[in-house]
């Protein structure tokens, strides 16, 4: 008589195994995040995983099977655990991905040339070029330009505006004025947006000191 088969593996498991430090909870929470199944609630459980894969120390292999994951992440389209494969990418540095990341920025368009930036700047040693930086503008400006507003959060638009029109908000505000003035439609609505960013996430560009 055959046996019954085995009852299916809870995915939330493997959040526990994780924490307990268990033999192959790295290896079976990297392949989930490599088959990225979707149903009810798996977007959190990726984050978990995602968040705990970052406190653990990977061997070289493990670190290299992430490299694919979080290149997913930057052209998958928007998920809200995005923050969560930024922290990973900046804490194991997946041997590859910072290529991987560049080669993005210069080939993607739109929200997914933003994301590869993102994760770009958030590696320790991002190593940016003056033609990455040249890209990584225009790239931000287009997304600003075609973008509504109201779904940006300044959290993380601001500094990275700072990041590349910098340093300081001032010398920012004062290249986005430049280009505020351009022929392009596009370029002058993502100036425009971009300034209104900056002088929310710092109120006092543009006031008078006081005396």
């Amino acid at each position: 008589m055959a046996e019954p088969p085995l009852p299916a593996r809870d995915p939330w498991d493997l959040v526990i195994e994780l924490q307990l430090d268990e033999p192959g909870a790295i290896d079976a929470a990297i392949a989930y995040l490599e088959a990225d199944p979707w149903a009810f609630r798996t977007g959190y459980l990726k984050s978990r995983l995602l968040h705990h894969l970052g406190n653990r120390r990977l061997t070289v292999a493990q670190r290299a099977r992430l490299r694919p994951v979080l290149r997913h992440y930057c052209i998958a389209g928007q998920r809200w655990d995005f923050l969560d494969a930024v922290r990973l990418a900046r804490r194991q540095r997946p041997p590859g991905l910072h290529d991987d990341l560049v080669e993005l920025l210069h080939t993607a368009s739109g929200s997914s040339g933003v994301r590869a930036l993102r994760m770009l700047l958030a590696l320790p040693r991002p190593r940016l070029t003056e033609r990455d930086v040249t890209r990584g503008r225009a790239v931000v400006l287009t997304w600003a330009g075609t973008r509504p507003s109201p779904s940006w959060s300044a959290g993380w638009v601001a500094p990275l505006v700072l990041r590349l029109w910098g340093p300081g908000p001032a010398v920012a505000m004062v290249a986005l004025d430049d280009l505020a003035g351009t022929a392009d439609p596009e370029v002058r609505a993502g100036a425009h947006h971009l300034r209104a960013e900056i002088r929310r996430r710092y109120r006092q560009v543009g006031r008078p000191e006081k005396e």
